[in-house]
Parts: structure tokens; sequence; C-alpha cells
């Protein structure tokens, strides 16, 4: 299980690192500006992989 959730998190990362771009450096300063980017960098990889999660849901939902 601990296996499974650290590729889950390190997968998070990784995309939000190659394709967001922003979290890889951050030119702000303080504490809760880079909190603000980091936050929608992950907002913006959470919309990314929602329609995967939503059909995913469907198919499950259709069979159970």
């Amino acid at each position: 299980m601990s296996q499974v959730v650290r590729k889950m998190i390190e997968t998070l990362f990784g995309d939000s690192k190659q394709h967001g771009g922003t979290i890889r450096q951050v030119k702000l300063r303080g504490r809760a500006k880079v909190s603000d980017v980091f936050t929608l960098a992950m907002l913006a990889v959470n919309l990314r992989r929602l329609p995967g999660l939503l059909a995913t849901r469907a198919v499950m939902a259709g069979s159970g």
C-alpha cells in the first residue's frame, strides 16, 4: 500500500514540475506566496486528471 501511495505522490509532483514549470524554480519570496504557487500548481494537476478520474468512476458505477 505504501508503495502505491508513494508512486502516486511522485507522479503528481513530477507532472507539476514537467508541465506546469511553476514549482521547478519559484521566483517569489515568502512562505505564503510559495504556498499559493504550489497550491495552484497542484490544482492544475488535479484539473488535468479530472476527466480520467470521472471516466473511471463512471465505468465502475456502470459495472456495479
